[in-house]
Formats: structure tokens, sequence, C-alpha cells
């Protein structure tokens, strides 16, 4: 399961990058990047112990071309993951705010309200996350 991640991980991303842009990333990149988010919620955790469990997310861009930079978001909830990716501008997209941060229900929706998410959502088990994270959150 752990290759079927990876892989529509990067069939969204490939789909979904701009043709010719040179921003694009991997399902590989993308694992470290969330791996390395985890860590530091960990450390969060251990700051802030009464939001365990609470679903959380982060946003991650490559913008080497600033008018169609390549955004990802993986929603962590108890069940499992939520990833979505889509494309727009790099400072609009540096400047979005979710209109309610601390709840990611609405995240999909407001992504796609203001940027190009030409791809359904993804939700992969959280069995099946923490198999190809090496971890769990």
């Amino acid at each position: 399961m752990v290759q079927q991640v990876a892989a529509e991980i990067d069939r969204c991303l490939t789909t979904t990058r701009v043709p010719g842009s040179p921003n694009k990333n991997t399902a590989a990149e993308l694992r470290e990047l969330a791996v390395e988010y985890l860590g530091d919620r960990d450390v969060e955790l251990r700051v802030h112990p009464w939001i365990a469990g609470r679903p959380h997310w982060n946003l991650w861009m490559c913008d080497s071309d600033l008018d169609d930079a390549l955004f990802v978001v993986f929603a962590f909830r108890p069940e499992g993951v939520e990833f979505v990716c889509g494309t727009g501008n790099s400072f609009a997209i540096r400047s979005w705010d979710p209109d309610a941060p601390a709840d990611d229900a609405g995240l999909d929706m407001e992504l796609r309200r203001d940027f190009r998410v030409p791809e359904p959502t993804t939700v992969f088990s959280r069995l099946d996350a923490e198999a190809w994270l090496g971890r769990g959150w």
C-alpha cells in the first residue's frame, strides 16, 4: 500500500502542475516534509498536550515560478490524511488565510474557491498513511 499512496500523490501532482512549470514536487519529497512537520508537532504536543488527537494541517509550496506556484496540503485527522494540491499565484497562496484556521473541515472548499485545484481530494486511511510516512501522528 505504501507504493500506492506514493503513486496516487505523484499522479495528482503531475496532473495539477502547470505544463512546463519548474514548480514540482514528488511524493518522496512531500513525505520528508510531512515527517519533519510531524516531528515539530511532537515538540508542540509536549508543550500543549491538550491538542493531542485534534485535526491539524500544513501547506507546502514550490514557487520557482511565482505565477503558477504548486501547493500541497495534508490535513491529519484521527481517521486518516486528506491530501489536496493546486496551483496559484505565490503571493496569494502565502497570504491565504482560511476562514477558520482551527477547523480543517472546510479547507478543501476554501482552497478550491481561491485557487486552481483540478483533482478531487484524496483521503488515505490512517493505516495506509502511517505506513507511507513511517510514523503516526
